[in-house]
Parts: C-alpha cells; sequence; structure tokens
C-alpha cells in the first residue's frame, strides 16, 4: 500500500476519479480543491472513507499551497508525501484564430495550467524527498516518491498538426518543460516526473461526446504509472501506454 497521494482539481471529473481509484490502494488520499464546502459529492465520499483527507488548494494562490503542506506534514510525519498528481486544468477552443487571442486568457491559462502546478511542485518537492528517502528500500516510482502532471497531446510541439488552441497548447508545452526540466531534478532525489496526458474524457472539460469514460481514462492512467521506473524519468505518455514526444 502507498502511503500517501495528493490529488488537485480533486471535486470533480478526472480528479474525483482519482481519488475513488486510489482509495484502497492508499493510507492517506489528500484530495484537493479552491472551496471544499461547496464539494457536496466529494465531501459525502470523504465521510464514508476515513483517509480522504479533504484540503483548500486554489493552484493560482501559492499562499494555499503553503497552508496544506503543513497540514499534510502533521498526518504523514516522517513518511513525506509519495504521489502528487497536479490534475487542476482549464481548456478552451475559442481561440481558433492567432486574432482570438488576448492577453487577459494568455494569462489566465499561464496562471492555472502552467504556474499551478509548476508552484505545486515546488511547495511540496521537500515531502516528496522525505518520502524518497524515507522509502529508500523501494524502487524509484510512484510507490517511492512521483510527481505526476496531467498534460495534453496539445503540448506536444512536434505532434502539432492544426492552428488555433494557442492559449491552451501554450500553457500545456509549458507543463511539459517543467516536467522533462524537473525530472533532472528529481534523478538527484530519486523522484520520478512525468506526464500523461488522459485522452478524451467525458467530464466537463471533455464535454459528452468523449470517447472515454473518467473511469476508463484515470484506470489506464494509473496502469500506466505504477509500471513506470526511474529509466522513465522525465518522460510523457498516453493514457493507453503509448509515449508521447515532446
Amino acid at each position: 500500500m502507498i502511503n500517501s497521494v495528493l490529488i488537485t482539481g480533486a471535486n470533480r471529473g478526472l480528479g474525483f476519479e482519482f481519488v475513488k481509484q486510489l482509495v484502497n490502494q492508499v493510507e492517506h488520499v489528500f484530495a484537493c480543491c479552491r472551496s471544499p464546502p461547496d464539494a457536496k459529492e466529494l465531501n459525502e465520499y470523504a465521510n464514508s472513507h476515513s483517509n480522504v483527507h479533504i484540503l483548500e488548494i486554489d493552484v493560482t494562490k501559492e499562499t494555499s499551497m503553503k497552508t496544506a503542506v503543513g497540514n499534510v506534514s502533521t498526518i504523514v510525519g516522517k513518511n513525506g508525501l509519495n504521489l502528487l498528481i497536479n490534475n487542476s486544468g482549464i481548456f478552451s477552443t475559442a481561440d481558433t484564430s492567432i486574432e482570438d487571442v488576448t492577453a487577459e486568457i494568455l494569462s489566465e491559462f499561464h496562471e492555472v495550467n502552467t504556474m499551478g502546478p509548476t508552484l505545486m511542485c515546488k511547495n511540496f518537492f521537500g515531502l516528496l524527498k522525505q518520502a524518497a528517502a524515507e522509502h529508500s528500500h523501494l524502487d524509484v516510482g510512484a510507490k517511492r516518491a512521483a510527481i505526476v502532471n496531467i498534460n495534453s497531446g496539445y503540448g506536444s510541439i512536434n505532434d502539432c498538426s492544426s492552428a488555433g488552441v494557442y492559449t491552451y497548447k501554450m500553457s500545456k508545452a509549458g507543463v511539459s518543460m517543467l516536467t522533462k526540466t524537473l525530472s533532472f531534478e528529481g534523478r538527484k532525489h530519486n523522484i520520478l516526473c512525468v506526464t500523461i496526458g488522459p485522452g478524451w474524457v467525458q467530464t466537463d472539460m471533455g464535454g459528452p461526446n468523449a470517447n472515454l469514460t473518467p473511469t476508463e481514462s484515470v484506470s489506464g492512467m494509473l496502469s500506466v504509472l505504477f509500471k513506470l521506473t526511474g529509466e522513465q524519468n522525465g518522460t510523457c505518455w498516453r493514457y493507453n501506454g503509448t509515449s508521447v514526444s515532446w
């Protein structure tokens, strides 16, 4: 059993599905969202699962992350944090032309999709290092210490084959660079750093016509994640186990 996992955007969609699929595999599941009082379904689920801890984290506000670090540290103690899943994100296809792009939307997407996971990694890196050291008997991987940035094929420069969706593509390309760069630092501390794309999923973001259910997507991502070793540090994957070029 894994000691601990923290998931952002856990009140709905893929984040909530991560909580449900990990609850029986993890001693402490930290389910994070911007407004815990409004997360009705998540609260109901936590009430019936004592190992689910709901935390307030707004990925655009570093102060909320610092508070959460203290709360997590109190619960996990010397074990640290084993797995950080940066799942929060926003999506739009409104900018079909470069002329549709505005400074405001560029700033918003960078703040949530790129800056958010970067600051999460920064603030929780100490607890991840602690976990990697405390569980040194385990091979490098998700059961020891890992960062998983939920990404998208839209973040691949090599796979880009169409115009439009500028702000989302650019913000996710930033996540790719974060992960690749962080992987070199991760190697020094035996922390796995990867990105995984969930596919086109039937969530508020993906819409009802998507070809995957949240259950299928998260099951696939976890299957991929738990097979990765230190040799795959700094790599990018799809939920179905195929790799993605940067």
